[in-house]
């Protein structure tokens, strides 16, 4: 029978990510917890739109072919997660909720749930950790392989402190983030980065901002940050501007 998750197993968590400075690191402490608790597949994601030199951060435990194709088809469009997290305080997700959500949800979602079943997510928790306004927003959906009826036990009995936990490692994110030096000193050399990044790239240049490159190119706005953090990671540079440098130095574009 599932047990209520404690105080002590929160701060245990909390614990377990004090003083943890790489991003990654606090993602697999995370996941640890997380999967004890019936989460095997989490996605967090935190944007900044108002700021759009900081990184968005995107973090999750589902399978390559899934990100590679949610990044390079532009799924992010019809991702259901940035109406959920970022309107309502809690709300259940994933195909075996789908029959009370389609309601609420247009053909394209309801395509998309159908389409990221096929990676194990069966149910989940949408919780947003800031709703939407000028500034940022962001929070998680608590993805899990488990059938509806299992899923429903652990909600009832652990929703409120599954949303706690997101808090605080949302919170650690945050601050590894911030205070994070890229681990991933990938050698810089030309070809490394994808068409579409160097895209977004070339429009930077010209003057554009990501919604407009987003509108230029026909994708959704998340879908151009994460082009720019992708070229951002694999330049190890900072910002937007110092990957576009680095881009025209290495001849990974001309203009």
């Amino acid at each position: 029978m599932q047990k209520p998750i404690a105080d002590d197993p929160l701060l245990s968590l909390t614990e377990s990510l004090s003083g943890v400075t790489c991003v990654n690191e606090v993602w697999q402490r995370a996941g640890k917890f997380l999967d004890s608790n019936g989460i095997d597949l989490p996605i967090y994601m935190f944007m900044r739109p108002s700021a759009p030199e900081d990184r968005p951060l995107a973090m999750a435990n589902m399978p390559k072919w899934w990100m590679d194709y949610y990044l390079d088809e532009d799924r992010a469009r019809h991702d259901p997660f940035f109406k959920t997290c970022t309107t309502y305080t809690a709300f259940m997700t994933g195909a075996d909720y789908l029959d009370d959500n389609q309601h609420m949800l247009e053909k394209d979602e309801i395509r998309f749930i159908q389409e990221a079943s096929e990676t194990g997510v069966r149910s989940g928790l949408s919780s947003p950790v800031k709703l939407i306004n000028p500034g940022h927003f962001g929070g998680w959906n608590f993805g899990s392989s488990l059938k509806r009826t299992e899923f429903d036990k652990i909600t009832q009995l652990n929703g409120q402190s599954l949303r706690l936990a997101g808090f605080i490692i949302h919170d650690h994110l945050q601050e590894a983030a911030f205070r994070q030096i890229d681990q991933d000193q990938s050698q810089i050399q030309t070809g490394i980065l994808s068409s579409r990044e160097r895209e977004c790239l070339l429009w930077l240049a010209s003057g554009f901002k990501s919604a407009q490159i987003a509108e230029k190119l026909g994708l959704a706005l998340v879908t151009v940050d994460m082009h720019f953090k992708n070229a951002r990671k694999k330049l190890n540079a900072a910002t937007r501007e110092e990957a576009l440098a680095k881009s025209i130095i290495n001849g990974e574009i001309n203009l």
